[in-house]
């Protein structure tokens, strides 16, 4: 434009002096690649509606390799969708080779347009180029905001930077600009920016945002929400006189969203924004399922000040994007008022309560040392106020945290009974002793703990309570193996649908211990706090099912458990035949051990000549063929031997169609494993229609029944827990059965749920809180569902670490033995008398059981006292204390070991070899296994050993030159 202006004003000059100008020559139109030309044609002839010729130019178009420069040329010449528009022809020609390969081009280029548009976007050059232009003309600032708002978010942090630099004041404002023009998933890479932005720049920014025509929808997202930095404006600029321009514009943009800026305490809207965030109510953009199914994850801009720079942090599990965006604002308050309590608790609160869900409910000052540092600073009355809330909002985690950080401060105030309202002379009850009611056993032990180590007295009204937490985690089953993922009581008066409960819970890998009826399962709630799930049978008795479950509702040791009820038919409706040979399938297709020799689908390369990626694909699609069918025939041969043994009786008709089946199924797996199409692998494709159609056309058959249906399912049930010992199998094995529909298969999808009987059980039980009815398992699939669904519904109902269990149980052992060997006054430690003998099992608590059990006078006790002493497997030093506890037992409480122990006392004793033991063996020996015959027969048999005694050494020889010779 300034050349032709220059130009002109040159011809002008020129005419004014009388001097005959030089003919102008006409501006030379460069020309278009070869590429570019052949797409105009192709364009002339789509107008003309000659589709079938151009195809074939569509093909030269393909022929011709078009680059990244050409891509560009013609979107910009004919529009962004000038490639995706072609997918609307409904058709190019009668010839269906022409048809089909066509149809190949159109998605060719599409996809190559695709990665040239990407490519182009997300260059920094060009980027940074569209920034500067910005400040240039009318036409090139459209230009620039137009390819910016393409760009996304790849070009927030690219104008953020540009912004932070700016000395051009026509960037700055054309930056300002254009944010009210882009994307709204830019807004969020906006807000996180503010923090890295000078005052007057973060003015800018957020007047841009709040005057987009869309800032009312921005609100519905944390990410994108701009309110709360209006707030913390107002919060800033607190009694500020004059008021500030900042100040005046965030109360007018609060006032124009409906709020009350005049007569809102802006701490307290923070702090009231934050608290959304503390109770999970908040709503996020973006979010993600994890293929694990874990937490949903959602992107989250952080602005990093040690780089100055913005990032986006990608799949943030939403409980950290909550504690992120909660604390934020909490410290926006304490930015400006450090005192104020409220955003203090809430901080305190957020911290300690998401630190030990990460850490799975163990001690938060291993989890995370600067959580606890914020709790073991805080004052005492920000702790009791901020416990006596989570104490009242059930809020588990939090009240375990502040019970163990009151624990280790030994504080005497939360011990110790509380003053209660004004003009009220009746005294509340301690927090601790609210937290030992708490209903979970890990609240309950931490505040056990806490009031054991507080330097006040215990109240005697509290201390029988105290034992009986300390003995329920004392009563811990040890033997839980360590890769455990639970423990699950299991209780239903049938045998057999038990037994196959507990091997699909135990495939799933949690520890089962079942109960044949409500009473002795009752009784083992009462003995320890170590489940993690209970599962009842609708069909229990003594007592019956609603006595039952009002029983373990009412506990406050299992009130907070998971409790699944199954409403399991009078009749059992086991799975179809038919769905079982898709289960057999799937497992077969999971252990596949050989190498697989199938290559993968064809992909045409368009800088190939045509007739060589023809041959190409034949070759691919045939060698695909081949592979797919020899390694379906290997795996339908295995899947008929598993058959076969199982030792089912079928028809003829019956028979026909289970090979039908079995080859139908069998397919269908191997599709979900190598994609199956007509392109992909025609023939294999074919024969599976083929398949499909012959399963129609089959007359209707009996239902499979009988004994070898049965076994059938026992051989599955076997192959699914060996599957499930390999988490890469039992991966593998869950996303094929994810990918195969068996009603589109046309399988016997038949229920084995009854939905009626479900909708009973559950009325029945509508009155107790927290369970949940589900059908009868018969699949780790199902039955993993339901249980993934019941530890979802709260974090503190998910399944308790082994090792935590394992933990508690020993600093519950120590505080026994310290009451019963009188370490502490005023505590009865009898009652936990059998969990204390049965540590005595446990190498870890063996010890300090020791000293316990020899304060009581049982004779299980001395009995297991030698038991200990007598078992070669357990440590030495346990041993010998054992064996030394039984003889002080003895002399206490006189003998009442049982002559069945005699002789194995005095061969054990006989055959020590370590003289220690065996000197406190052959004590016990002669205390309870020796009678004056025996000791007669000893003495008479006593013979003194006749060993010669050697030489005694010579002295050496003095050396005069040694000062320390005598």
């Amino acid at each position: 434009m300034r050349t032709l202006a220059l130009l002109s004003l040159a011809v002008a000059l020129a005419c004014c002096a009388g001097l005959t100008p030089v003919s102008a020559q006409p501006a030379k139109k460069l020309a278009d690649s070869p590429a570019v030309d052949v797409f105009r044609q192709f364009r002339t002839l789509m107008g003309e509606g000659r589709y079938d010729l151009a195809a074939a130019v569509l093909q030269q178009f393909v022929d011709s390799n078009p680059t990244d420069e050409d891509i560009y040329t013609l979107q910009n010449r004919y529009g962004n969708t000038v490639f995706l528009s072609l997918r609307g022809v409904p058709k190019w020609s009668d010839d269906a080779a022409l048809e089909k390969r066509t149809r190949d081009n159109v998605d060719a280029i599409i996809e190559r347009s695709k990665l040239a548009t990407e490519k182009k976007l997300k260059d920094a050059a060009n980027v940074n180029k569209y920034i500067r232009n910005l400040g240039a003309t009318f036409e090139e600032r459209v230009y620039a905001e137009n390819e910016l708002r393409k760009a996304g978010e790849f070009a927030v942090p690219l104008m953020v930077d540009a912004l932070r630099n700016a000395t051009d004041p026509a960037i700055t404002t054309g930056i300002i600009n254009t944010i009210p023009k882009l994307e709204s998933l830019t807004i969020p890479g906006w807000i996180a920016a503010l923090d890295g932005l000078p005052g007057e720049q973060q003015y800018l920014v957020l007047n841009a945002i709040t005057s987009r025509p869309d800032a009312l929808l921005l609100q519905t997202s944390a990410q994108s929400d701009f309110v709360p930095n209006l707030w913390r404006i107002m919060a800033q600029t607190e009694g500020q006189i004059p008021e500030p321009p900042t100040r005046v514009y965030a109360k007018r943009a609060l006032t124009t969203l409906g709020l009350n800026p005049d007569k809102t305490d802006p701490r307290a809207a923070l702090v009231g924004i934050a608290r959304t965030f503390y109770d999970r109510r908040e709503k996020f953009s973006g979010a993600a399922n994890n293929p694990d199914g874990a937490t949903n994850t959602v992107p989250v801009w952080v602005w990093d000040p040690k780089a100055n720079k913005l990032q986006k942090i990608d799949n943030v599990p939403v409980v950290q994007a909550e504690e992120y965006f909660g604390l934020r604002y909490a410290r926006w308050v304490l930015e400006k008022d450090a005192s104020y309590q409220p955003a203090q608790m809430l901080v305190l609160a957020l911290s300690a309560e998401r630190a030990v869900e990460r850490g799975k409910f163990g001690e938060l000052a291993q989890i995370d040392p600067n959580a606890y540092a914020l709790l073991a600073a805080a004052p005492a009355d920000v702790l009791y106020d901020l416990m006596d809330q989570a104490l009242h909002g059930k809020r588990t985690a939090l009240v375990l945290a502040i019970t163990q950080a009151l624990g280790d401060r030994a504080d005497k105030g939360a011990a110790g009974p509380r003053p209660g309202p004004a003009n009220n002379a009746v005294m509340r009850p301690s927090l601790l002793a609210r937290a030992l009611k708490y209903e979970d056993p890990r609240v309950q032990l931490a505040a056990a703990n806490a009031l054991l180590r507080s330097p006040m007295p215990v109240d005697p009204a509290i201390r029988g309570q105290i034992v009986e937490v300390l003995r329920r985690a004392a009563g811990t089953d040890q033997g839980v193996p360590g890769d455990a993922k639970g423990k699950v009581l299991l209780a239903d008066p049938s045998q057999m649908r038990a037994d196959a409960t507990s091997a699909i819970l135990r495939g799933l890998g949690y520890d089962v211990e079942v109960f044949g009826n409500g009473r002795d399962l009752l009784r083992r709630i009462a003995r320890a706090s170590d489940f993690d799930c209970i599962i009842l049978d609708h069909h229990i008795v003594g007592p019956e099912l609603i006595d039952v479950v009002g029983h373990i509702r009412a506990d406050a040791n299992a009130a907070k458990r998971p409790l699944l009820v199954v409403a399991s038919a009078d009749k059992p409706r086991p799975p179809s035949f038919e769905m079982l040979l898709l289960s057999l399938a799937v497992l077969i297709a999971a252990t596949e051990s050989d190498p697989a020799a199938i290559p993968a689908p064809y992909v045409q390369d368009l800088l190939t000549p045509p007739e060589i990626r023809e041959s190409q694909r034949r070759t691919i699609t045939a060698r695909r063929d081949q592979g797919l069918r020899s390694m379906a025939q290997a795996r339908l041969g295995r899947l008929l031997r598993v058959v076969e043994s199982s030792g089912l009786v079928l028809t003829p008709s019956q028979d026909t169609l289970f090979h039908q089946r079995a080859e139908q199924v069998t397919y269908a797996v191997l599709a979900a494993e190598y994609p199956v199409s007509p392109d992909s692998a025609p023939l294999t494709f074919e024969h599976m229609l083929t398949l499909r159609k012959q399963i129609d056309e089959q007359p209707l058959v009996t239902p499979y029944a009988g004994l070898g249906l049965d076994n059938l399912m026992i051989r599955i049930e076997r192959l699914e827990l060996e599957v499930a010992r390999v988490p890469e199998i039992e991966k593998r094995a869950l996303l094929f059965r994810k990918d195969v529909d068996p009603e589109a298969l046309g399988l016997d999808v038949r229920t084995t749920r009854d939905r009626l009987l479900e909708a009973g059980v559950a009325h029945r039980l509508r009155s107790f809180p927290g369970v949940q009815v589900i059908p009868e398992a018969y699949s780790r699939l199902g039955m993993n569902d339901d249980l993934t669904s019941a530890f979802a519904a709260d974090p503190a109902a998910a399944p308790r670490d082994p090792a935590e269990k394992k933990a508690g149980a020993k600093i519950a052992v120590e505080w026994l033995r310290k009451m019963a060997v009188g370490e502490i006054d005023g505590f009865d430690a009898k009652p936990a008398e059998p969990e204390l003998r049965a540590a005595l099992m446990v190498d870890d608590l063996a010890d300090a059981a020791i000293d316990a059990v020899s304060q009581f006078g049982s004779a299980e006790t001395q009995q297991d006292l030698l038991n200990l002493a007598l078992n070669p497997t357990r440590p030495l030093p346990l041993r010998v204390k054992a064996a030394d506890a039984t003889i002080h037992h003895i002399q206490r409480h006189d003998k009442s070991i049982p002559s069945s122990l005699f002789e194995p006392l005095g061969m054990r004793a006989d055959a020590e070899a370590d003289k220690e033991l065996k000197s406190k063996l052959l004590v016990l020996k002669g205390m309870v296994a020796t009678t004056p015959a025996d000791y007669a027969a000893q003495l008479r048999n006593y013979i003194p050993p006749l060993t010669p005694v050697a030489p005694a050494a010579p002295m050496p020889k003095a050396d005069p030159a040694d000062p320390k010779q005598p």
